[in-house]
């Protein structure tokens, strides 16, 4: 039996991804260590993963009004000394990703000294109310 249960995988508002994962075989458990850190543990006759970590990478958004999703690069901005380097990593993660270069970039608050639809990097700076915190998000084409 290679099946792994996923308990719970989500991201929360601060941008923090939970994960616990369950199953008979720990090395179906690897690939998700790997990812977030953690330890496979023992229980119940059963093995499994738990994690929380700082999230990076790809999420859809969908708010009421719209009709289709977005899918955006969010970037947690635990670890980094600067929000310009936060938007460096997710706009080159967002690039490989998509082969085209976004054209804007989200923040649930815009920093201290930003204007709305300024202008950094070839990317329009918004605040959104639906975005979340303690993180960038990067994405669409202008």
């Amino acid at each position: 039996m290679g099946e792994v249960i996923v308990v719970e995988s989500y991201v929360d508002a601060q941008c923090i991804r939970h994960v616990h994962l369950m199953s008979n075989n720990p090395s179906w458990l690897r690939s998700a260590q790997r990812e977030g850190g953690g330890e496979i543990l023992q229980g119940a006759g059963v093995w499994y993963y738990r994690a929380e970590y700082p999230y990076r990478g790809i999420l859809n958004f969908h708010c009421e009004g719209w009709v289709k999703f977005r899918r955006l690069v969010v970037w947690n901005l635990d670890g980094y000394g600067s929000v310009r380097d936060a938007i460096s990593d997710a706009f080159i993660y967002f690039w490989r990703y998509t082969k085209f270069q976004p054209g804007y970039c989200f923040f649930s608050k815009l920093p201290a000294g930003v204007e709305f639809a300024q202008e950094y990097e070839g990317l329009v700076l918004l605040e959104a109310d639906w975005m979340l915190e303690k993180c960038v998000a990067v994405g669409g084409r202008r």
